[in-house]
């Protein structure tokens, strides 16, 4: 159950960090000389706080359960969501060395997950 919280709070995490990064593409570049377009963003960034509050939520209730040293580990698998997603639903580029990282970074949570 607690790993299902876990895993739950770094979805929701992955998914309030893709929603901003959507509704920051629609406002458009800050500081760049235009007027940033702040209500073509507004909604996408409003639901990415709601689904990163949710995070938070998950998160604290995992801490109340788990050892800090057990559980922050696993956030860098938000990492590899981010870059999943930056991939495939975003269309960025994401070189060879970020996929070894990736793969480093999950190698990584596997020896934490396997000590409990």
């Amino acid at each position: 159950m607690i790993l299902a919280t876990l895993i739950g709070s770094i979805v929701l995490s992955v998914c309030g960090q893709t929603l901003f990064k959507s509704g920051m593409n629609r406002v458009g570049r800050i500081g760049g000389g235009e007027r940033p377009n702040w209500i073509a963003g507004a909604r996408w960034v409003g639901v990415g706080l709601m689904a990163y509050g949710g995070s938070m939520l998950l998160w604290l209730y995992t801490l109340s359960r788990v050892e800090l040293s057990y559980a922050f580990p696993f956030v860098s698998l938000s990492y590899v969501g981010i870059a999943l997603v930056s991939r495939f639903a975003l269309g960025e580029d994401v070189d060879r060395h970020r996929i070894l990282g990736s793969i480093l970074i999950v190698a990584g949570v596997l020896l934490v997950g396997l000590t409990r």
